[in-house]
């Protein structure tokens, strides 16, 4: 599911469903959100009614709203998409506001959001958590190098989260950053690991697993792509992208990923092959050209298609 983002003159409020996999399969694009936001952030959250039954909806929070006026267009604002209904249904806004942050989905399904950038132009550190139609701080998990916005965090599996890259520097001027953590998610507690060889913000990242089983992070910004072994904890060169993409949206599948978009823009998606390692552009395109998309995985029984995820 590819969500929102910039068309170079206008943000996007449509969602578009593609599947990777089958490029054939024909899927129904859920109504378009409220309103046109770019870089927002999303995930699928469970919900409990007043009869105790667990639903899931998608959540969409945050992104870039408004280029008009002396502050940042950073907001706050939540919509919720009822999957059964197929209707968009306004929510409990964030208690900051906040351009491209980042989340993790807790073992309960509530969603934590992660740093961004607010409208006073401060990249933010500090998180929160979304349970049941409500916001409150989650003071557990504080991001490192000051804030950071246009960053990746990439789960790696139930306890283990990664973090590359990103606009970091608090107020300061905007700082493309090469730094790399491991996240645990079980005490949230942070480990440096080596730096990429070159920063990069608005990066595509996502892992892989190998034709010999291994696990791979692969971090593209640019023409350039790097890979972080999660063996030897080393980076390397990895295969340069055909086309320069940056502000791409990430889409983790099975054993790998695509990124969708670039800010040209452009309606391309480019696929990492894990066999072969290399980029492989996609005849499925984009709707139109766009970029700071959000791009999230969905399984079939949510949606009118036919394959796993898309």
């Amino acid at each position: 599911m590819v969500i929102g983002g910039y068309g170079g003159e206008e943000f996007l409020s449509e969602v578009e469903i593609h599947d990777v996999d089958d490029p054939a399969d024909e899927c129904v694009d859920p109504p378009s959100m409220p309103f046109g936001r770019s870089a927002p952030e999303a995930q699928v959250v469970v919900m409990t009614g007043d009869d105790g039954q667990e639903t899931r909806h998608l959540l969409v929070c945050g992104g870039y709203v408004d280029e008009s006026g002396d502050d940042f267009g950073a907001t706050d604002d939540c919509s919720r998409y009822d999957f059964d209904r197929d209707v968009w249904i306004p929510d409990a806004p964030m208690r900051r506001q906040r351009f491209d942050p980042e989340s993790i989905l807790l073992d309960s399904g509530e969603m934590v959001v992660a740093g961004g950038k607010a409208a006073d132009n401060v990249w933010l550190a500090d998180s929160e958590v979304y349970s049941d139609g409500d916001w409150s701080d989650f003071d557990q998990l504080r991001l490192p190098d000051g804030g950071l916005y246009h960053y990746c965090l990439l789960r790696i599996n139930a306890s283990l989260a990664m973090l590359i890259g990103g606009m970091s520097g608090g107020t300061d001027e905007d700082d493309m950053s090469a730094d790399a953590y491991f996240l645990d998610t079980t005490d949230y507690s942070w480990t440096r690991v080596p730096s990429m060889a070159t920063p990069k913000a608005g990066l595509g990242c996502g892992f892989v697993v190998n034709g010999e089983g291994a696990q791979e992070v692969v971090a593209q910004y640019g023409n350039d792509t790097e890979i972080f072994s999660l063996r030897s904890l080393e980076w390397r060169e990895g295969p340069p992208m055909p086309q320069d993409v940056r502000y791409a949206g990430s889409g983790q599948l099975e054993t790998t990923f695509a990124v969708f978009g670039s800010n040209q823009p452009s309606d391309t998606i480019y696929l990492f092959d894990e066999v072969n390692y290399d980029w492989i552009l996609l005849e499925n395109r984009l709707a139109e050209p766009k970029f700071n998309v959000k791009v999230l995985p969905i399984p079939d029984e949510y949606l009118n298609c036919d394959s796993t995820s898309k």
